[in-house]
């Protein structure tokens, strides 16, 4: 079993649940659509960077995984091969943020404020994701009730 077929089914099943909690069916194609084409894209970036792909293979891959028309894809691949590793960073920070939403979600459980956490991860700039992860574990410290 390859890269697309483990990380993919994980990654998928998790968007299933948010996708559908909307009664808005294009939305929910849209999102599972994105989420199919970011996967793609992050399987993609080692393959051109280390395998030596060429663009054309490249498109041939992101069509038949996303279901892209043509042009699509060719504009796809080709801000890949421009960008290396844009897509696969695009990723991994992806999943750590959702990672440190699930961590806060579950340390601080109703007194959770989505707005509140998304201002953590904004006002914190551009930072390496470990220095992220300790900003969202400070923020969690001052949301929680104090100990007596």
């Amino acid at each position: 079993m390859g890269v697309w077929e483990t990380g993919a089914s994980s990654f998928i099943a998790r968007y299933c649940k948010r996708a559908f909690k909307t009664n808005n069916r294009e939305k929910a194609v849209t999102l599972m659509s994105r989420t199919i084409a970011l996967i793609a894209a992050a399987v993609l970036c080692p393959a051109l960077a280390s395998k030596g792909w060429r663009r054309q293979q490249a498109i041939d891959y992101f069509r038949d995984k996303t279901g892209f028309e043509e042009a699509k894809a060719v504009a796809e691949i080709d801000r890949y091969l421009s960008w290396p590793g844009q897509a696969l960073s695009y990723m991994v920070g992806q999943l750590k943020i959702m990672e440190y939403r699930e961590r806060a979600t579950r340390a601080l459980g109703a007194r959770f404020d989505l707005r509140r956490f998304h201002m953590v991860i904004i006002d914190s700039g551009q930072v390496p994701l470990d220095v992220l992860g300790q900003l969202v574990d400070e923020w969690i410290a001052t949301e929680q009730p104090a100990k007596r």
